[in-house]
């Protein structure tokens, strides 16, 4: 089913039982496939205000991502795990936020549990069937307790069997290869017809439970909460660990006229040597810097407030879903752009003015302040210069040719060999094609990015 940006619930339904089961407790829901690596990034703009992960992949793709379940919840979607990866899930970061459902998520909860073959099966994957072709381990060990409660079997023979199993593939799973230590001693036949008929479904009922959760908590949630920020969305961004970012640029989409381009398409058709972006490139390795220096130098800052651009408001649902920036961009950006600012205040002082405008003056003569594609969100000027050249100073971090004047024209050398030097040189992460995009992605521009590369 299509995903549609009125929809407030989104649910990653497989094996567990099927989607007309399902619609009969969760009518308005959209359903869709088992979840992988990627597939919360996926929907993360689409207006979801609670997502049910119940299904997802295990074998043959990378399963879904707990990073991407934090993002969820800390852009204000409430997330609910139950009865297969979403139990797992659930499990792991339940202490996050994310709320668990189900005996199965019980189980790994409290530990009685803990492998992810507990819930995987091999299954039919075709035009949205997901029939079951082998046993869950969850299931045989709900079922092996009530055959033991029934007499059927005893304490022993059940932890043989459950021995058994778990030794085997998950996809090798078939009841008469698993019964089959017992073949000397009881009739089989007899145990796996009892199983059969008198056996239940763990991760449907625990799938059921979860749904008609769903539905009742939907219908008490109130508005989202204000986004999260995490200690990594600083990390990710400052620290030249990429991988992060670079997930969420294959994942996330703009989705406009219909259509869903993932953001790396975006990044690899920059023309990251258009003059155009000289001056606002140079302005965002000041900021990356400036911020980061600050924080490795312990500095007391007192943030400015959120400058206007990168309010909430400005960006509703309909920009984030055609550009692809999502709440978590927006909150960090609007963070780190308010820290500027309160460290660049921190260092103003009257002495200073007369050389921040002497900076301003030799920027302008050399056609930087010229205004493009990113100025709103940073526009290299005399303070940044400044600031830059300050704290580099305190951190001891010089060119070999450094010269300790303090004039406009040592400070624009300064910060010339920092930017040529490149920000991975004082370990820190700077790509030029992310940085563009997210100009264009803020003015909702992103048609720009290929138009320029045709033009060049």
């Amino acid at each position: 089913m299509a995903v549609g940006i009125n929809n407030k619930i989104a649910v990653f339904l497989g094996p567990s039982c099927t989607i007309e089961e399902a619609r009969s407790i969760l009518p308005e829901a959209d359903y869709l496939p088992p979840a992988a690596r990627g597939s919360i990034y996926g929907i993360i703009n689409d207006g979801y205000r609670m997502i049910v992960l119940l299904d997802g992949l295990f074998y043959g793709r990378y399963s879904v991502w707990h990073k991407e379940l934090l993002f969820a919840l800390d852009c204000g979607i409430d997330v609910i795990g139950a009865t297969s990866m979403g139990a797992l899930r659930a499990a792991e970061l339940d202490r996050e936020g994310l709320t668990g459902v189900g005996q199965i998520y019980r189980w790994y909860r409290d530990g009685e549990i803990d492998g992810d073959d507990e819930v995987a099966l091999l299954h039919q994957s075709s035009e949205g069937a997901y029939a079951a072709l082998s046993i869950p381990l969850a299931n045989l060990r709900w079922n092996l307790g009530l055959a033991r409660k029934e007499g059927m079997i005893g304490e022993q023979q059940e932890a043989r069997i459950l021995r058994h199993a778990k030794a085997m593939c998950f996809q090798d799973r078939m009841m008469d290869v698993i019964l089959s230590p017992l073949a000397e001693e009881l009739d089989v036949s007899a145990l796996q017809k009892w199983l059969e008929t008198h056996g239940e479904d763990l991760k449907k009922r625990d799938c059921f439970e979860a749904l008609r959760f769903a539905a009742i908590r939907i219908a008490t949630l109130g508005s989202a909460q204000p986004s999260r920020l995490r200690a990594y969305e600083t990390v990710h961004t400052l620290i030249g660990i990429e991988y992060f970012t670079h997930e969420r640029l294959n994942a996330i989409c703009a989705k406009s006229e219909g259509q869903a381009i993932p953001l790396s398409h975006y990044t690899k058709q920059v023309a990251v040597g258009d003059s155009r972006y000289r001056s606002y490139l140079r302005a965002r390795a000041c900021q990356r810097l400036i911020n980061g220096w600050a924080r490795e130098l312990h500095l007391e800052i007192t943030p400015e407030p959120i400058p206007a651009q990168w309010l909430p408001d400005r960006f509703d649902l309909a920009h984030r879903r055609a550009t692809g920036l999502t709440l978590i961009d927006i909150a960090r950006e609007g963070r780190e752009a308010a820290f500027t600012a309160g460290v660049i205040g921190s260092l103003s002082t009257p002495a200073s003015r007369g050389l921040v405008s002497d900076i301003d003056r030799q920027l302008a003569e050399a056609g930087f302040w010229a205004r493009g594609a990113g100025a709103e969100i940073a526009s290299l000027d005399g303070r940044l210069v400044y600031t830059l050249w300050h704290l580099g100073h305190e951190k001891g971090i010089l060119p070999d040719d450094h010269e300790d004047a303090d004039t406009a024209e040592a400070e624009l050398h300064y910060l010339e060999w920092v930017y040529r030097a490149g920000l991975k040189h004082f370990g820190y992460n700077f790509d030029a094609a992310i940085e563009i995009l997210l100009a264009h992605q803020s003015a909702n521009r992103l048609e720009d990015i290929i138009g320029s590369r045709a033009a060049s």
